[in-house]
C-alpha cells in the first residue's frame, strides 16, 4: 500500500499524508539491518514517528557505521527538517552515521498557493538539512527500482544490478560469437561457390 501511494504522488497534493520508507544499511557490507514504513496520521508526522520509534533508534546504540536512506512522497516540512537535523547532529559522530540520504518525489509546500512564510520556512528547512550534510535527492528511475527491490521483493538492488550486468556481458559474448560464426559460415559459403 505505501509504495502505491508514493508512486501516485505525482498527482497534485495526493495523498494528503506523508509516507516514509526508512532503510538502515550496515556500511561494512551494505546489508539491510532495518526497514520500516511510517505514515503521517492525525497530526503526527511520519518523520517524527520514525524518530521516536525505539526499533529505529536501536540501530544507533553501537559504533558500527550505518547508512540511512529515507524515501518519502514529500520533502520534510520545516519542523520535521529541524528534528531530522537534530537527530543527525546527535548521532552522526557518536554512533557513526556514514551517510544520511532523503529521497522524495515532491517538494512539500515550497511553491504554489501556501502562504509565503510557509514556503520560506520549508525552503529554509531543506537548506538547513543540506548544510548539515544530509543529502537531499529527488526520486529517479534507479531509486524507484531500489525502493521496489527492497520493499516488494526483499532483495538488495545492487545484487540485481550485478546479476543483470553479468547477464548482459554473457549475452554480448554470445552475440559476438554468433556474429563471428555467421561471418565464418558466409565466408565458407562464398569460398565454395
Amino acid at each position: 500500500m505505501a509504495c502505491k501511494e508514493i508512486l501516485t504522488t505525482g498527482l497534485h497534493w495526493w495523498p494528503k499524508r506523508t509516507v516514509l520508507c526508512s532503510f538502515v544499511h550496515a556500511k561494512q557490507n551494505q546489508n539491510l539491518i532495518f526497514q520500516q514504513i511510517y505514515q503521517s496520521e492525525a497530526g503526527r508526522h511520519a518523520e517524527l514517528q520514525m524518530l521516536k520509534d525505539r526499533d529505529f533508534l536501536s540501530n544507533f546504540k553501537d559504533k558500527n557505521a550505518v547508512d540511512i536512506i529515507l524515501v518519502m512522497n514529500y520533502s520534510p516540512c520545516y519542523f520535521c527538517a529541524d528534528e531530522l537535523n537534530y537527530f543527525y547532529k546527535k548521532y552522526r559522530s557518536a554512533y557513526s552515521i556514514n551517510s544520511f540520504n532523503i529521497r522524495f518525489s515532491q517538494l512539500y509546500k515550497t511553491y504554489g498557493s501556501p502562504p509565503k512564510e510557509v514556503k520560506e520556512k520549508n525552503i529554509k528547512g531543506l537548506k538547513d538539512m543540506h548544510l548539515a550534510g544530509i543529502i537531499l535527492e529527488t526520486m529517479t528511475d534507479e531509486y524507484w527500482f531500489d525502493l521496489f527491490s527492497w520493499t516488494v521483493f526483499g532483495v538488495n538492488p545492487d545484487h540485481c544490478r550485478n546479476r543483470d550486468n553479468a547477464m548482459k556481458t554473457k549475452l554480448n559474448t554470445l552475440k559476438a560469437v554468433k556474429a563471428e560464426t555467421a561471418k565464418d559460415t558466409a565466408s565458407k559459403a562464398k569460398e565454395e561457390k
